[in-house]
C-alpha cells in the first residue's frame, strides 16, 4: 500500500462552495468582507485588542453550572479579564450528529492552544450548543454504512403539528423511540468489543425524558474529556437577558441590518453566491405556532407562520419578561455569541464562511469587533481497505468522487484497448468516403448527400458495435465496479462529503478510543486543504 496522502487542494474536491474554496486558498480575493486574514497572527492580536467583555462574570457562572452539570471543563477561566476564546458550534445533531461536529471541536481545540501560545494570553476554546432551531427532521436522522449500502435511521418520538412547529428543538425531551432508536443503531452496527463503551460511556446521555440539548452536550463533553473545550447552552434566560438590548435595537432597527446583509449580498453575487437570504428581521419569538418569524407589518408585527399580530409594545414587554423566548436567526447569532463571549476567532465550516462574508456591516451596526473567521479542518478518513482500492486503480480521495458510472467506464476504457480498436476504424470510414465523394459526384452531383448518409450510418452502426463491446467489457471487470462502488460508499457515502454523512459514532464503534487519538494525532491547522486521516 502506498504511503497515506495528507491533503487535497478544494477545489479538487466535489461538494465545496467556490465561495469556501477562495477563502481558505485566497484570502485576498475576499478580504473586503472579513475582519482579517485567518493566516496571520497580527489580525488575531487586532481583534483581541478591540474585546471589551461587560458580562465575563455573569457568563462564566452561568456556563460554569452547565458543564458542571455535563462533565465539561472548568468554565471559571473566563473570568479573568484577560481570557479569550476561541468558539465554534452546531446544531445538536443526534448522537453527535456527523463527523463535521468533531472536526470543529478539534480544530477549536487546537487553535486556542496556539494562540495562548502566539498571544501570550490564556485562550480557551468554547463550543456553542446551538439548540434554538425548529427544523426537527434536520437532526433526527442518521445515516449508517451497511454491507452493500447505507442506512437511514430516525428518530420518531415527537410528531410535527399540522401548521407551525414545536418549538427549539433543544429543549425537548426525548421519548421512549430513543429506545427503539438504540436497538436499532446497535443492530446496524458491526458488533465489535468498543459497542458497549460507545452506547454507553459516549452515547448514553441520549435516554428517555432528557432533552436533546443535554444529550448532545454530554456526548461531547465525554469525547474531548480534559481537552478543556468548554461548553455553552445560549437557551437560558440568564444569559438571554445579557442580550436582550441587542434584541430590542433590532426590534427598532431591523430595516437597517436588511439594508446591510442585502447590500453586501449583492456585491458577493457578482462573483460567488449569498448564503444568507434577507429577512424582514433577525428574529424569532414562541408564538402560538411554536418558534415563529417576526415580520414588520406598517407599525406592527406580523408572526409567521400563525400570522398573529402583535404592536412593537407587545414584543417590548415580552423581551423584558421572558428573553428566553427570543432567539436569532443566522444572521443575528454571531453578534449574540460576541456580545456574551470574548471571541478571538470563530471556527466556521464551508456554510458558516460563506454567510459570514455578508456580516461585516452587522458587526460594524453592533459595535462589535469581527472576529478571525478561521476554516474548520475539512477531513476525509480514508481506511486501509478503500486506500488498497484507490491505489489499484491510481487513484485519490478527490477523483474516486467522480460519478460511478464514468468512472467506471473511464477505468475500464484505460485497462482495455477498445478504443485503440475502433478508433482506426473510424477514422478509415472517414478516408474512405472522403476518397470516395469526389469520384460519385463526378458521376452525378446530387449523389453527394448519399455519401454523407451512408458515413453517417456507418459511423453510428460502429458507435453501436463500439457500445456493445464497452458493455461486454464492464461485464469483465464487475469486480473492479463492486471495488469501486465500495470505495465510493465509504468516501462519499449517498453521494455526498463523508465528513457531513457519516456519524462519528460509525468509526467509534469500529475503532474505538483510538479513533479519536489518531485524529488528535493526525488532524492539523493547516485547514487550508482538505485533510486525509489513514486508519
Amino acid at each position: 500500500m502506498k504511503d497515506c496522502p495528507d491533503s487535497v487542494s478544494f477545489s479538487r474536491m466535489p461538494g465545496f462552495p467556490r465561495l469556501f474554496a477562495s477563502y481558505a486558498e485566497d484570502y485576498p480575493a475576499l478580504a473586503r468582507h472579513f475582519g482579517g486574514n485567518w493566516q496571520s497572527g497580527d489580525a488575531v492580536r487586532g481583534v483581541a485588542a478591540r474585546i471589551d467583555m461587560r458580562h465575563r462574570s455573569a457568563v462564566a457562572a452561568v456556563l460554569e453550572e452547565q458543564n458542571a452539570t455535563w462533565g465539561g471543563a472548568d468554565a471559571s477561566v473566563l473570568r479573568e479579564p484577560e481570557t479569550l476564546a476561541v468558539v465554534t458550534g452546531q446544531q445538536l445533531g443526534l448522537f453527535g450528529g456527523p463527523l463535521y461536529t468533531v472536526y470543529k471541536a478539534l480544530t477549536a481545540i487546537k487553535l486556542a492552544r496556539h494562540l495562548t501560545t502566539e498571544l501570550g494570553r490564556r485562550v480557551v476554546p468554547v463550543f456553542w450548543l446551538e439548540g434554538a432551531d425548529h427544523d426537527l427532521d434536520e437532526i433526527t436522522g442518521l445515516v449508517l454504512p451497511q454491507a452493500k449500502d447505507i442506512a437511514h435511521v430516525r428518530y420518531r418520538g415527537h410528531a410535527l403539528p399540522p401548521h407551525g412547529n414545536l418549538g427549539s428543538v433543544g429543549r425537548l425531551a426525548l421519548t421512549r423511540d430513543i429506545v427503539r432508536l438504540r436497538e436499532e443503531i446497535r443492530g446496524r452496527l458491526q458488533p465489535t468489543e468498543f459497542s458497549d463503551e460507545v452506547l454507553g460511556r459516549y452515547c448514553g446521555g441520549y435516554r428517555e425524558g432528557a432533552s436533546f440539548m443535554d444529550a448532545f452536550a454530554r456526548l461531547l463533553a465525554a469525547l474531548f474529556s480534559g481537552s478543556g473545550l468548554i461548553l455553552a447552552n445560549p437557551e437560558v434566560p440568564k444569559l438571554k437577558r445579557l442580550v436582550a438590548p441587542l434584541f430590542r435595537r433590532e426590534l427598532a432597527d431591523h430595516a437597517t441590518t436588511a439594508k446591510l446583509v442585502e447590500k453586501t449580498s449583492e456585491v458577493l453575487k457578482a462573483d460567488y453566491h449569498a448564503q444568507i437570504r434577507t429577512r424582514p428581521t433577525n428574529l424569532f419569538v414562541g408564538g402560538s405556532l411554536g418558534r415563529e418569524a417576526i415580520s414588520p407589518n406598517g407599525r406592527d408585527f406580523i408572526l409567521r407562520p400563525s400570522g398573529d399580530r402583535v404592536t412593537g409594545d407587545d414584543l417590548g414587554r415580552k423581551l423584558a419578561a421572558s428573553p428566553e423566548l427570543f432567539s436569532p436567526n443566522v444572521a443575528l447569532r454571531p453578534l449574540v455569541q460576541d456580545s456574551l463571549l470574548p471571541t478571538v476567532a470563530y471556527v466556521a465550516g464551508p456554510g458558516e464562511v460563506s454567510y459570514f462574508a455578508q456580516l461585516k456591516p452587522l458587526y460594524a451596526w453592533a459595535g462589535l469587533p469581527m472576529p478571525v473567521i478561521y476554516p474548520r479542518a475539512s477531513v476525509t478518513v480514508l481506511e486501509s481497505g478503500v486506500q488498497r482500492v484507490l491505489d489499484k486503480y491510481g487513484l485519490d480521495v478527490a477523483g474516486a468522487g467522480e460519478d460511478l458510472e464514468r468512472l467506471f467506464q473511464r477505468l475500464v476504457l484505460a485497462s482495455t484497448d477498445v478504443e485503440e480498436v475502433f478508433a482506426p476504424a473510424a477514422r478509415s470510414i472517414e478516408s474512405v468516403m472522403q476518397e470516395l465523394r469526389p469520384g460519385v459526384e463526378d458521376v452525378d452531383p446530387t449523389l453527394g448527400r448519399s455519401v454523407g448518409a451512408a458515413r453517417a450510418g456507418m459511423l453510428k452502426e460502429l458507435s453501436r458495435l463500439r457500445s456493445r463491446a464497452i458493455r461486454a467489457e464492464k461485464r469483465k471487470h464487475e469486480e473492479m465496479r463492486a471495488q469501486l462502488a465500495r470505495a465510493q460508499r465509504g468516501l462519499y457515502p449517498g453521494g455526498r462529503l463523508q465528513e457531513r454523512t457519516l456519524p462519528t459514532l460509525y468509526f467509534l464503534n469500529k475503532y474505538g478510543p483510538a479513533f479519536l487519538e489518531r485524529l488528535r494525532e493526525q488532524v492539523t491547522l493547516g485547514t487550508h486543504r482538505h485533510q486525509i486521516v489513514c486508519l
